[in-house]
């Protein structure tokens, strides 16, 4: 059986690269995670610790082994710069860099964030998309942190009335799972910002919106309720511009063209062939975070 990886950017699919290729340079083990740049898609294989370059057109460019376990856990990629790639990585055991940067000319690795966790033998993420990149500036979150930290080196603050727990308090955790440690605050799990918002998520459960132009805050659950003036923001994946994508099951997404039908418009016909539906949340240009 040939497994196919759709590579897909602003919601265009490039091509089908398939687990096999036609180069012995080409076999895929595990595909963590891929970036497109200046009609370069780059995928990254943890197995083989391993970066696969193709072009656009599904032309086989090259490989390029990583140093040493700079692969091992990566579960997320942006481009930087040309060369340089911001990952963001699984905690696994005492290997709890959460962001690293490599840059694939120099094969200079440095550690961006490192946690003071540990697991107990299994791989857990901060989140789904722990990072997010808005213009030269990539922001990113901490589990157990009120703070959003940037490369910029400027942060967010939250004000909690919850208990935020210290390093030396985290450096005793050592079977790491956010959902353990509630009574606690356990930070977010996703960001992503457009021109006028960051959007921080905590799993399917809520997500807090901060209006970049006034710096004011919002905090919406993400259960479907008419009364409700926040919009169920499932499953965000990633971010483009002013654009929010996300993936919903059939079931509900079933449930959304019901409750928020003002809200929803098919651009195709829908295909019922498929097991989830590709979302697009365009920003709402008001004064409100709808």
């Amino acid at each position: 059986m040939v497994i196919k990886y759709c590579v897909m950017i602003q919601l265009g699919i490039l091509l089908d690269i398939s687990e096999n290729g036609e180069m012995d340079a080409e076999n895929i083990i595990n595909l963590a995670s891929f970036v497109v740049r200046n009609d370069t898609i780059k995928l990254l294989d943890s197995f083989k610790n391993t970066l696969l370059a193709y072009s656009t057109t599904g032309n086989f460019l090259y490989e390029k082994k990583a140093p040493d376990g700079v692969l091992a856990n990566v579960k997320d990629v942006v481009s930087e710069k040309d060369e340089i790639l911001f990952m963001s990585n699984y905690i696994y055991n005492e290997q709890n860099n959460i962001y690293t940067r490599w840059n694939t000319s120099t094969d200079e690795v440095s550690v961006i964030a490192n946690a003071k966790i540990q697991t107990d033998g299994t791989k857990e993420s901060v989140g789904t998309r722990s990072f997010c990149s808005y213009g030269n500036n990539i922001r990113y979150v901490m589990p157990f942190s009120n703070i959003i930290l940037s490369t910029q080196n400027n942060a967010i603050e939250f004000l909690t009335s919850k208990k935020v727990l210290k390093d030396s308090e985290l450096q005793n955790i050592h079977n790491f799972s956010i959902m353990i440690y509630l009574i606690f605050f356990s930070g977010f799990c996703n960001i992503f910002e457009t021109d006028n918002y960051i959007i921080l998520t905590f799993f399917n459960l809520e997500y807090t919106v901060i209006d970049k132009r006034n710096n004011k805050c919002f905090r919406y659950n993400y259960q479907i309720n008419e009364e409700d003036d926040g919009f169920p923001l499932f499953n965000i994946l990633s971010s483009n511009e002013n654009v929010l994508i996300g993936i919903a099951d059939l079931e509900d997404y079933d449930i959304l063209k019901d409750k928020m039908k003002d809200y929803i418009v098919m651009k195709e016909k829908e295909n019922t062939d498929y097991d989830n539906i590709i979302i697009k949340y365009h920003e709402k240009l008001s004064n409100t975070c709808k």
